[in-house]
């Protein structure tokens, strides 16, 4: 096989011939007949088939990441901007950190969940930009399998809980806005703790 199609993409769109090969022609009798069953014979065969068209899948170890280049002077200067663009987030958001959590006077929901936002860019920026970097500097085009399920997780996971710390702090001005009287009550630390917690659990 052409280690060129060694790719994420190329990989679930053969999984996915494999399942439709077996499935879709018994569909589309099933959609132009009247009869809608299937036999039990018909569908053992079935099953047994679809196993054993998996079963003789080649094991995807790797993918292959495609670069922006391969010129190695490219990929130094890819590096560079990459780690520009990682320290210029550090710098951004590290003082912000540090900050609310060393004064006390900015120990409030707002600013708690302001602290929150900015280890979440953090983490989304470490979880992107390491291991187009790694690749830059080594020259490399591959990741594992495991690596590349890893990224996808965390990718999700920090995007859905940056949406969702944003929503709250939506909800926390909301409360401050239309409900000062309540604030304090409403907005609590338990409250906020529990909030974050539920953000980043979802």
């Amino acid at each position: 096989m052409d280690p060129a199609f060694h790719t994420p993409m190329y990989f679930f769109l053969r999984v996915l011939s494999c399942y439709t090969s077996v499935t879709v022609p018994k569909m589309l009798v099933n959609f132009l007949s009247e009869d809608k069953n299937i036999s039990y014979m018909g569908c053992v065969l079935s099953h047994s088939v679809l196993r054993k068209k998996m079963s003789n899948q080649t094991t995807m170890t790797e993918f292959l990441l495609l670069g922006f280049s391969d010129v190695p002077e490219l990929q130094i200067l890819y590096f560079v901007v990459f780690l520009v663009l990682y320290l210029i987030s550090l710098l951004w958001n590290l003082p912000i950190i540090t900050a609310i959590a060393l004064n006390h006077h900015l120990h409030t929901p707002l600013y708690f969940f302001l602290m929150n936002l900015s280890i979440l860019d953090l983490g989304s920026i470490s979880v992107t930009i390491s291991k187009s970097m790694a690749n830059s500097l080594m020259n490399t085009r591959s990741i594992s399998y495991s690596g590349c399920v890893a990224h996808v997780f965390l990718v999700i996971f920090f995007a859905s809980a940056d949406f969702a710390i944003l929503t709250i702090m939506a909800y926390d001005r909301y409360v401050a806005i239309c409900q000062p009287l309540h604030y304090e009550t409403v907005m609590n630390r338990r409250a906020c703790v529990q909030m974050a917690a539920s953000a980043l659990i979802s």
